[in-house]
């Protein structure tokens, strides 16, 4: 099984590009109960590394970032929330 970050849409230069997706005390990481049970916590963290070490490169991404598995699974989505929200990794439908 392998899953694969979609590239985005929104040209990296683009202001809008600007999240890093670095949980904090402020900005807590959250798993919603339909990506816990479609994933597993170590596919869950290690697509966040991935979102961390891409964003680092490119000096940042969109909010929402998708992850597709090739085994067919519903795509994971994390998404970064701003101000002092969240970063919530989460399935299409529970957005």
């Amino acid at each position: 099984m392998a899953l694969k970050l979609r590239p985005q849409e929104t040209p990296l230069d683009d202001p809008s590009s600007r999240w890093l997706f670095v949980p904090d005390d402020g900005k807590p990481f959250r798993v919603t109960a339909g990506a816990i049970a479609t994933y597993t916590r170590e596919e869950i963290a290690w697509c966040l590394a991935t979102l961390q070490d891409t964003a680092r490169a490119a000096n940042g991404l969109e909010h929402g970032q998708a992850f597709d598995a090739d085994d067919g699974r519903t795509p994971l989505w994390i998404i970064e929330d701003g101000g002092e929200s969240a970063i919530t990794a989460l399935l299409p439908s529970e957005y």
